[in-house]
Protein backbone atom coordinates (compact mmCIF):
# COMPACT_ATOMS: atom_id res chain seq x y z
CA UNK A 1 0.00 0.00 0.00
CA UNK A 2 1.34 3.39 -1.00
CA UNK A 3 1.00 6.21 1.52
CA UNK A 4 0.99 9.86 0.48
CA UNK A 5 1.23 12.66 3.03
CA UNK A 6 -0.41 15.32 0.82
CA UNK A 7 -2.51 15.57 -2.31
CA UNK A 8 0.30 17.39 -4.09
CA UNK A 9 2.49 14.27 -3.94
CA UNK A 10 0.12 12.26 -6.11
CA UNK A 11 0.80 11.44 -9.74
CA UNK A 12 -2.03 9.11 -10.67
CA UNK A 13 -2.40 7.38 -14.00
CA UNK A 14 -6.19 7.59 -13.69
CA UNK A 15 -8.88 4.92 -13.21
CA UNK A 16 -8.82 5.63 -9.48
CA UNK A 17 -11.64 4.44 -7.25
CA UNK A 18 -11.86 6.64 -4.18
CA UNK A 19 -13.41 6.87 -0.75
CA UNK A 20 -13.18 9.76 1.71
CA UNK A 21 -13.43 10.02 5.47
CA UNK A 22 -11.80 10.12 8.87
CA UNK A 23 -12.10 6.36 9.44
CA UNK A 24 -11.26 6.68 13.14
CA UNK A 25 -11.29 3.14 14.52
CA UNK A 26 -11.66 1.52 11.08
CA UNK A 27 -14.82 -0.12 12.44
CA UNK A 28 -17.12 -2.64 10.71
CA UNK A 29 -19.05 0.13 8.92
CA UNK A 30 -15.82 1.55 7.53
CA UNK A 31 -14.73 -1.94 6.54
CA UNK A 32 -17.90 -2.41 4.46
CA UNK A 33 -17.11 0.74 2.46
CA UNK A 34 -13.47 -0.24 1.95
CA UNK A 35 -14.34 -3.79 0.91
CA UNK A 36 -16.74 -2.43 -1.72
CA UNK A 37 -14.11 0.06 -2.89
CA UNK A 38 -11.41 -2.58 -3.31
CA UNK A 39 -13.85 -4.86 -5.11
CA UNK A 40 -14.97 -2.13 -7.52
CA UNK A 41 -11.41 -1.06 -8.28
CA UNK A 42 -10.40 -4.62 -9.11
CA UNK A 43 -13.51 -5.18 -11.24
CA UNK A 44 -12.62 -2.10 -13.32
CA UNK A 45 -8.87 -2.85 -13.41
CA UNK A 46 -8.23 0.31 -11.42
CA UNK A 47 -6.66 1.24 -8.10
CA UNK A 48 -8.36 1.74 -4.73
CA UNK A 49 -7.61 5.07 -3.03
CA UNK A 50 -8.63 6.12 0.48
CA UNK A 51 -8.32 9.77 1.45
CA UNK A 52 -8.25 10.62 5.15
CA UNK A 53 -7.33 13.69 7.18
CA UNK A 54 -4.91 14.55 9.96
CA UNK A 55 -5.42 16.05 12.44
CA UNK A 56 -9.03 15.02 12.99
CA UNK A 57 -11.22 17.93 11.79
CA UNK A 58 -12.83 18.12 15.23
CA UNK A 59 -9.40 18.84 16.69
CA UNK A 60 -9.04 21.68 14.20
CA UNK A 61 -12.46 23.26 14.77
CA UNK A 62 -12.69 22.58 18.54
CA UNK A 63 -9.15 23.54 19.48
CA UNK A 64 -9.77 23.75 23.23
CA UNK A 65 -11.65 20.46 23.43
CA UNK A 66 -9.69 17.23 23.73
CA UNK A 67 -10.76 14.52 21.32
CA UNK A 68 -10.44 10.84 22.17
CA UNK A 69 -9.10 8.96 19.17
CA UNK A 70 -9.79 5.27 18.65
CA UNK A 71 -6.80 4.99 16.34
CA UNK A 72 -3.73 7.18 16.11
CA UNK A 73 -2.58 7.82 12.54
CA UNK A 74 0.00 5.03 12.35
CA UNK A 75 -2.45 2.55 13.89
CA UNK A 76 -5.04 3.57 11.31
CA UNK A 77 -2.60 3.11 8.42
CA UNK A 78 -1.66 -0.35 9.69
CA UNK A 79 -5.32 -1.40 9.83
CA UNK A 80 -6.07 0.07 6.40
CA UNK A 81 -3.20 -1.82 4.82
CA UNK A 82 -4.69 -5.09 6.06
CA UNK A 83 -7.84 -4.36 4.01
CA UNK A 84 -6.08 -4.49 0.66
CA UNK A 85 -6.09 -0.83 -0.38
CA UNK A 86 -3.68 0.27 -3.10
CA UNK A 87 -3.08 3.77 -1.72
CA UNK A 88 -3.92 6.04 1.20
CA UNK A 89 -3.61 9.82 1.15
CA UNK A 90 -3.23 11.57 4.50
CA UNK A 91 -4.32 15.15 3.87
CA UNK A 92 -3.04 17.74 6.37
CA UNK A 93 -6.18 19.42 7.71
CA UNK A 94 -5.06 23.06 7.69
CA UNK A 95 -6.92 26.41 7.75
CA UNK A 96 -6.34 26.67 4.00
CA UNK A 97 -7.71 23.19 3.33
CA UNK A 98 -10.79 23.87 5.47
CA UNK A 99 -11.70 26.75 3.13
CA UNK A 100 -11.87 24.67 -0.05
CA UNK A 101 -15.33 24.57 -1.58
CA UNK A 102 -16.72 21.04 -2.07
CA UNK A 103 -17.01 21.29 -5.86
CA UNK A 104 -13.44 22.60 -6.11
CA UNK A 105 -12.16 19.67 -4.05
CA UNK A 106 -13.94 17.19 -6.31
CA UNK A 107 -12.89 18.79 -9.60
CA UNK A 108 -9.36 19.94 -8.80
CA UNK A 109 -8.15 17.23 -6.46
CA UNK A 110 -10.22 14.09 -7.01
CA UNK A 111 -10.68 14.28 -10.77
CA UNK A 112 -7.66 16.22 -11.99
CA UNK A 113 -4.99 15.24 -9.45
CA UNK A 114 -5.97 11.66 -8.63
CA UNK A 115 -7.79 10.74 -11.83
CA UNK A 116 -10.93 9.54 -10.08
CA UNK A 117 -13.30 7.34 -12.05
CA UNK A 118 -15.52 6.24 -9.19
CA UNK A 119 -16.36 7.45 -5.68
CA UNK A 120 -17.86 5.48 -2.78
CA UNK A 121 -18.98 7.26 0.41
CA UNK A 122 -21.28 6.61 3.36
CA UNK A 123 -24.79 8.01 3.17
CA UNK A 124 -24.10 10.63 5.86
CA UNK A 125 -20.76 11.86 4.49
CA UNK A 126 -20.19 15.64 4.75
CA UNK A 127 -17.15 17.55 3.51
CA UNK A 128 -15.82 20.87 2.27
CA UNK A 129 -16.01 24.47 3.43
CA UNK A 130 -18.60 24.94 6.20
CA UNK A 131 -19.53 21.24 5.75
CA UNK A 132 -21.59 22.15 2.69
CA UNK A 133 -20.63 19.09 0.67
CA UNK A 134 -22.96 16.11 1.01
CA UNK A 135 -24.40 13.16 -0.90
CA UNK A 136 -26.95 15.35 -2.72
CA UNK A 137 -24.17 17.60 -4.06
CA UNK A 138 -22.05 14.59 -5.04
CA UNK A 139 -24.96 13.15 -7.00
CA UNK A 140 -25.24 16.38 -9.01
CA UNK A 141 -21.47 16.54 -9.56
CA UNK A 142 -21.29 12.90 -10.66
CA UNK A 143 -23.80 13.58 -13.43
CA UNK A 144 -22.14 16.82 -14.55
CA UNK A 145 -18.56 15.58 -14.34
CA UNK A 146 -19.21 11.99 -15.42
CA UNK A 147 -17.87 9.87 -12.56
CA UNK A 148 -19.44 6.85 -10.91
CA UNK A 149 -20.95 7.45 -7.45
CA UNK A 150 -22.01 4.75 -5.02
CA UNK A 151 -23.60 5.51 -1.66
CA UNK A 152 -23.00 2.98 1.11
CA UNK A 153 -25.90 2.68 3.59
CA UNK A 154 -25.12 2.94 7.30
CA UNK A 155 -24.23 -0.36 8.96
CA UNK A 156 -26.46 -1.23 11.93
CA UNK A 157 -25.73 -3.37 14.98
CA UNK A 158 -28.41 -4.00 17.63
CA UNK A 159 -30.74 -1.48 16.00
CA UNK A 160 -28.34 1.48 15.94
CA UNK A 161 -25.84 2.65 13.31
CA UNK A 162 -22.19 1.84 13.92
CA UNK A 163 -20.14 4.99 14.37
CA UNK A 164 -16.84 6.06 15.88
CA UNK A 165 -18.74 8.18 18.42
CA UNK A 166 -20.83 5.20 19.53
CA UNK A 167 -17.68 3.10 20.03
CA UNK A 168 -15.96 5.89 21.97
CA UNK A 169 -18.93 6.10 24.32
CA UNK A 170 -18.93 2.32 24.84
CA UNK A 171 -15.24 2.31 25.75
CA UNK A 172 -15.61 5.29 28.08
CA UNK A 173 -18.33 3.28 29.81
CA UNK A 174 -16.08 0.20 29.97
CA UNK A 175 -18.15 -1.91 27.57
CA UNK A 176 -15.23 -3.42 25.67
CA UNK A 177 -17.27 -6.47 24.65
CA UNK A 178 -19.73 -4.40 22.61
CA UNK A 179 -16.91 -2.21 21.31
CA UNK A 180 -15.20 -5.36 20.00
CA UNK A 181 -18.31 -6.28 18.04
CA UNK A 182 -18.53 -2.85 16.43
CA UNK A 183 -14.81 -2.62 15.68
CA UNK A 184 -14.57 -6.16 14.37
CA UNK A 185 -11.58 -6.75 16.68
CA UNK A 186 -10.65 -6.00 20.33
CA UNK A 187 -9.84 -2.40 21.18
CA UNK A 188 -6.10 -1.96 21.71
CA UNK A 189 -3.68 0.38 23.45
CA UNK A 190 0.04 0.46 22.79
CA UNK A 191 2.61 2.12 25.02
CA UNK A 192 6.17 2.05 26.22
CA UNK A 193 7.00 0.18 29.42
CA UNK A 194 8.23 2.64 32.05
CA UNK A 195 9.43 2.10 35.64
CA UNK A 196 6.77 1.99 38.32
CA UNK A 197 7.07 1.88 42.10
CA UNK A 198 7.54 -1.90 42.32
CA UNK A 199 4.50 -2.39 44.55
CA UNK A 200 3.01 -5.08 42.32
CA UNK A 201 6.20 -7.13 42.53
CA UNK A 202 6.18 -6.83 46.33
CA UNK A 203 2.63 -8.16 46.34
CA UNK A 204 3.56 -11.09 44.09
CA UNK A 205 2.03 -9.67 40.92
CA UNK A 206 4.67 -7.68 39.00
CA UNK A 207 3.08 -5.34 36.48
CA UNK A 208 4.23 -3.39 33.44
CA UNK A 209 3.37 0.32 33.51
CA UNK A 210 2.58 1.81 30.12
CA UNK A 211 3.19 5.34 28.89
CA UNK A 212 1.07 6.15 25.83
CA UNK A 213 2.75 7.91 22.90
CA UNK A 214 -0.12 10.38 22.44
CA UNK A 215 -2.54 11.82 25.01
CA UNK A 216 -5.32 11.88 22.38
CA UNK A 217 -5.56 8.07 22.42
CA UNK A 218 -8.77 6.97 24.14
CA UNK A 219 -8.29 5.04 27.38
CA UNK A 220 -11.24 2.87 28.49
CA UNK A 221 -13.09 3.53 31.75
CA UNK A 222 -11.16 2.86 34.95
CA UNK A 223 -11.36 -0.72 36.12
CA UNK A 224 -9.90 -4.20 35.86
CA UNK A 225 -9.84 -5.94 32.47
CA UNK A 226 -8.97 -9.29 30.96
CA UNK A 227 -6.46 -8.50 28.21
CA UNK A 228 -4.17 -10.12 25.73
CA UNK A 229 -0.67 -8.64 25.96
CA UNK A 230 1.76 -8.50 23.04
CA UNK A 231 5.45 -8.33 23.94
CA UNK A 232 8.20 -8.58 21.33
CA UNK A 233 5.84 -10.27 18.90
CA UNK A 234 4.54 -12.84 21.41
CA UNK A 235 1.00 -13.04 22.80
CA UNK A 236 0.33 -13.54 26.52
CA UNK A 237 -2.71 -13.58 28.78
CA UNK A 238 -2.93 -10.71 31.24
CA UNK A 239 -4.95 -8.63 33.66
CA UNK A 240 -4.94 -4.85 33.24
CA UNK A 241 -5.67 -2.17 35.83
CA UNK A 242 -6.65 1.31 34.69
CA UNK A 243 -7.05 3.97 37.34
CA UNK A 244 -5.51 5.49 40.45
CA UNK A 245 -4.83 2.47 42.72
CA UNK A 246 -6.92 3.88 45.62
CA UNK A 247 -5.82 1.22 48.14
CA UNK A 248 -2.24 2.44 47.72
CA UNK A 249 -3.22 6.09 48.00
CA UNK A 250 -2.49 6.71 44.32
CA UNK A 251 -3.06 10.14 42.81
CA UNK A 252 -1.66 9.53 39.31
CA UNK A 253 -3.74 7.87 36.59
CA UNK A 254 -2.01 4.67 35.45
CA UNK A 255 -2.31 1.91 32.88
CA UNK A 256 -0.64 -1.24 34.11
CA UNK A 257 -0.91 -4.94 33.39
CA UNK A 258 0.08 -8.14 35.11
CA UNK A 259 1.28 -10.52 32.40
CA UNK A 260 0.46 -14.08 33.41
CA UNK A 261 3.44 -16.46 33.61
CA UNK A 262 5.90 -13.73 32.61
CA UNK A 263 8.69 -12.26 34.69
CA UNK A 264 11.13 -10.49 32.39
CA UNK A 265 12.45 -6.93 32.58
CA UNK A 266 11.15 -5.13 29.49
CA UNK A 267 11.61 -1.44 30.30
CA UNK A 268 11.60 0.64 27.14
CA UNK A 269 9.77 -2.01 25.08
CA UNK A 270 6.52 -1.24 23.26
CA UNK A 271 3.68 -3.38 24.58
CA UNK A 272 0.15 -3.71 23.20
CA UNK A 273 -2.95 -4.50 25.26
CA UNK A 274 -6.09 -5.92 23.65
CA UNK A 275 -9.14 -5.42 25.87
CA UNK A 276 -11.32 -8.52 25.97
CA UNK A 277 -13.69 -8.06 28.91
CA UNK A 278 -14.13 -5.77 31.90
CA UNK A 279 -14.00 -7.70 35.16
CA UNK A 280 -14.91 -5.11 37.77
CA UNK A 281 -14.73 -1.49 38.92
CA UNK A 282 -11.67 -0.08 40.60
CA UNK A 283 -12.24 -0.03 44.36
CA UNK A 284 -10.46 0.70 47.63
CA UNK A 285 -9.72 -2.20 50.01
CA UNK A 286 -9.22 -2.07 53.76
CA UNK A 287 -5.66 -3.39 53.63
CA UNK A 288 -3.05 -4.95 51.34
CA UNK A 289 -4.03 -8.49 52.28
CA UNK A 290 -7.56 -7.90 51.01
CA UNK A 291 -6.11 -6.33 47.85
CA UNK A 292 -3.90 -9.39 47.21
CA UNK A 293 -6.87 -11.73 47.62
CA UNK A 294 -8.83 -9.67 45.08
CA UNK A 295 -5.92 -9.50 42.61
CA UNK A 296 -5.66 -13.28 42.76
CA UNK A 297 -9.39 -13.59 42.05
CA UNK A 298 -9.12 -11.09 39.20
CA UNK A 299 -6.22 -13.02 37.67
CA UNK A 300 -8.10 -16.31 37.88
CA UNK A 301 -11.19 -14.73 36.30
CA UNK A 302 -9.11 -13.16 33.57
CA UNK A 303 -7.36 -16.46 32.81
CA UNK A 304 -10.74 -18.20 32.63
CA UNK A 305 -12.13 -15.65 30.16
CA UNK A 306 -9.03 -15.59 27.97
CA UNK A 307 -8.60 -19.37 27.88
CA UNK A 308 -12.08 -19.64 26.36
CA UNK A 309 -10.86 -17.58 23.40
CA UNK A 310 -7.48 -19.26 23.19
CA UNK A 311 -9.04 -22.73 23.06
CA UNK A 312 -11.74 -21.93 20.46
Amino acid sequence: MEVYRSLEEIHSSGNAWVTLGIFDGVHVGHQKIIQKLVSQAKAHHGKSWLITFDPHPQEFFLKKKKINLLTLLEEKLELLEQLGLDAVVVVPFTPEFAKIEPHVFVEQWLLQQIGMRGLIVGENYIFGKNRTGNVALLQKLSLRLNFSLQIQPLHFENGDPVSSTRIRNLLLAGDVLQATRLLGRPYALQGKVVPGEGVGRQLGFPTVNLSLPDSRKLVPQNGIYAVFVYVQGKKYEGTADIGFRPTLGGTQHRIEAYIHHFNEEIYGEMVKLEFIERIRDEKQFDDLNALVVQIREDTERSAELLSQLTNT
